[in-house]
């Protein structure tokens, strides 16, 4: 006989798909994550549930900006706001507009981006929706951190944390306690992100973060051997996950490690791969402090190549962003 096999249901695919991609991440899998997310966009297309493929665009062009792929993202956000607003669906419109935003204010268009942010935020506010609100804030301290405007991503991160514990959103509260985490560390306010890292360790948050704040706190302070510790780990995670932040603060901090025992060797091991990432990505802020440390390190031991390496490596981020942050850097690599 014949045998016949019934096509796959769509639904059933997409289900799969995207709980597969849940798994992946839980694994910290990140392009796996992002080729099941993809897969499961087309399978709800395909199954007549367009809300949920929006949904999916939207996760990896999350993704995307956070890996410090920005072209990217921006094509996927733009994509996820056009379809969402032919569903009438004005919270995944925000959503997709928020990331938009972030990725053109991390690329070479910082008013653009700062401007889609704001008016996503307002959409939000306008219609009460606290989830995309509390999301659009974090995101809104993400543009204003890139400046280098700690002060103002201070304020707008504990805005999100406040809707965030109305929200009741865990995984939202992750993401705002992270970024907190980052701007706690380049503010110099130490012992409260020691305290949120650890309330965030406790609460199973972002821990591959927490260790990485934790590690550079610690690098800074001589605290070496646990410095090494935190940072070995976190940083395998973060690179694992796509997410390039905690590699481009985490590889530095290791540099500094190696430095401060004397094995210049691994020191400037650290700071070539730091180099070396960031010609990778589309970064124009994270990797400025470590870079701007390479310099001095480089300069200091006579390595001509390496301190022009950073020169000019600062130079196309100065000349692209113009932040304060990058041109203060450029100048004292020069």
């Amino acid at each position: 006989r014949e045998l016949i096999v019934a096509a796959p249901d769509p639904r059933q695919v997409a289900r799969a798909q995207r709980e597969l991609a849940a798994v992946h991440e839980l694994r910290g899998e990140g392009a796996a994550a992002v080729k099941a997310r993809l897969a499961a966009a087309t399978a709800f297309s395909s199954a007549g549930r367009p809300v949920d493929a929006v949904a999916e665009h939207i996760a990896v062009a999350n993704h995307h900006q956070y890996a410090s792929r920005h072209t990217e993202a921006i094509a996927l956000a733009v994509r996820a706001q056009e379809d969402a607003r032919g569903l009438g669906r004005l919270d995944l419109c925000a959503r997709a507009m928020g990331i938009e935003g972030m990725a053109r204010a991390k690329g070479d268009d910082y008013e653009a981006g700062l401007e889609i942010v704001r008016a996503a935020l307002g959409l939000a506010l306008e219609h009460d929706l606290t989830g995309a609100s509390a999301e659009l804030y974090q995101q809104l301290s993400v543009v204003l951190y890139h400046a280098a405007d700690y002060p103002g991503a201070e304020v707008a991160l504990d805005t999100a944390v406040a809707l965030c514990d109305r929200h009741a959103d865990p995984e939202l509260l992750a993401g705002c306690q992270s970024c907190l985490a980052y701007v706690l560390l380049e503010r110099g306010e130490w012992p409260r992100a020691v305290a949120l890292c650890r309330t965030m360790l406790d609460e199973g948050h972002a821990a591959f973060v927490a260790d990485g704040v934790l590690g550079a706190i610690h690098a800074r302070e001589g605290k070496l051997p646990s410095a090494r510790r935190l940072l070995t780990g976190a940083i395998a995670r973060a690179e694992q996950r796509d997410h390039y932040a905690l590699s481009a603060v985490g590889v530095p901090a290791l540099a500094r490690v190696a430095a401060a025992e004397g094995d210049d060797d691994q020191a400037g091991t650290h700071a070539r791969a730091l180099l070396e990432s960031w010609r990778h990505s589309e970064d124009g802020h994270y990797a400025v402090s470590g870079v701007r440390w390479a310099a001095g390190f480089f300069a200091s031991r006579g390595d001509r190549a390496g301190a022009n390496a950073c020169a000019d490596g600062l130079t196309r981020i100065a000349s692209s962003g113009g932040h304060a942050d990058a041109l203060a850097a450029l100048a004292f690599a020069i």
